[in-house]
């Protein structure tokens, strides 16, 4: 068995409060199956979540810090690599396609970008209080 630890790509979920550490074989982590990750993880932390069609509300970011914009859309599942912190965004409306593209509406991602806010400011997600004097959470700059 040795070397099977090296097929596995070991990274963090993170939804609101809420992360946990998810393991995935290498060579079956596809964008689909992180997805299908994903929806696993928000059953197991909100099992009374309520939520139809969860698999088309979810979306997957991964947190670069590097980058001015903190949070870049995984759009493979090579952006994910060991130690990734994959942050969970659900969306009110599932996001469909119906193939003809004039009855659907556009769905647009957030834009979340790290936000400084200078009054006492509440989670939208989780009702929580936002703690710290600089850099508390994420903000849509479509918003």
């Amino acid at each position: 068995m040795a070397g099977a630890m090296e097929d596995e790509v070991t990274f963090l979920f993170q939804l609101g409060v809420m992360r946990d550490g998810v393991s995935a074989p290498a060579h079956l982590l596809t964008l689909a199956h992180l997805k299908e990750l994903a929806v696993k993880f928000v059953h197991e932390k909100i099992p009374d979540n309520g939520l139809n069609r969860l698999a088309d509300r979810i979306l997957l970011f991964r947190h670069d810090y590097c980058s001015p914009n903190m949070l870049q859309l995984i759009n493979s599942a090579t952006d994910v690599t060991d130690e990734t912190l994959v942050e969970i965004v659900l969306v009110a409306n599932p996001l469909v396609c119906d193939g003809r593209g004039d009855s659907a509406p556009v769905a647009r991602p957030h834009a979340l970008a790290v936000h400084s806010y200078k009054a006492p400011t509440f989670c939208d997600f989780c009702g929580e209080m936002l703690f710290g004097l600089v850099r508390q959470g994420l903000k849509c700059e479509g918003m």
